[in-house]
Parts: structure tokens; sequence; C-alpha cells
């Protein structure tokens, strides 16, 4: 399953964001906010498919293991 597209990053309030800073920022200001947070996604969704590799590396290896024990043991019995 591939990764989704996220939410466009304009959707996202910058006014309430800033109302949550508590300050009005100019709409350059703005645009630097929008540019780091954009950064800050693309960080966690980097992050997240290096897991998510990770992970299927490590399943690929211990399904690996499995077999190469049932193997060795099939080896042993004949």
């Amino acid at each position: 399953m591939g990764l989704q597209p996220l939410t466009p990053l304009r959707q996202i309030d910058v006014h309430r964001l800033q109302a949550l800073l508590g300050q009005r920022l100019a709409p350059q200001g703005a645009r630097q906010v929008e540019k780091r947070l954009a950064l800050h996604l693309l960080i966690v969704m980097l992050l997240a498919e290096a897991l998510i590799h990770l992970h299927r590396r490590d399943t690929f290896e211990q399904r690996a293991n499995v077999f190469q024990h049932r193997w060795n043991d099939d080896q042993l019995r004949l």
C-alpha cells in the first residue's frame, strides 16, 4: 500500500497558526512558516518511510531465517 497524499499545505490555516502563536505575521512571515511546516512534514514522511522499509527488511530476514531453520531440520532428518 503506497503513501497517501497529504492535505495540501495551503489548506492549513496559517492565520489560525498565527493566533496560536499570539502574533500577526506579514505575508512573507506566513510563507516562511508554511515552508518550515512543509519541511517538517517532509522529514516526518521520510522517517516514516524509512521505518516501513526497515520493518519490511526485518520481516523478510525473519522469514528467511525460519525457512533456513526448516531446511536445516529437513536435511538433518534425511
